[in-house]
């Protein structure tokens, strides 16, 4: 038998794609509404983690007046890291929600 001209063979979905295939199945069984709300809360929480992951160390520089035993190097790398995400993240003009955890984290480096 001969394959006609122009498509492409068939094949069998592996393990992989069938578990997949299943996971998406039993999302499309939520309403659109409580996924939109539930990955608003998601972006929400990264945005709460973002501004809460450098407070500790911040409290404690504006506590004791030094940042005796930090890095340079680390927090300048860090900073360099965080701005570089966040400004192709900006020219490329993806949402705010999607990266803006970035740049809370790149202000509380720029204070530390």
């Amino acid at each position: 038998t001969q394959k006609p001209r122009g498509q492409a063979p068939r094949t069998r979905l592996s393990h992989t794609h069938s578990a997949a295939r299943g996971s998406l199945g039993a999302m499309s069984l939520l309403p659109p509404e409580l996924i939109a709300m539930g990955v608003n809360v998601l972006n929400y929480a990264m945005f709460a983690g973002g501004l809460l992951i450098k407070m500790p160390q911040i409290v404690a520089i504006l506590r004791t007046r030094t940042v005796k035993g930090m890095s340079e190097t680390s927090l300048v790398t860090e900073f360099l890291a965080c701005i570089s995400l966040c400004s192709y993240n900006l020219l490329m003009g993806h949402p705010f929600k999607t990266w803006g955890e970035m740049a809370l984290i790149a202000a509380q480096c720029g204070i530390q």
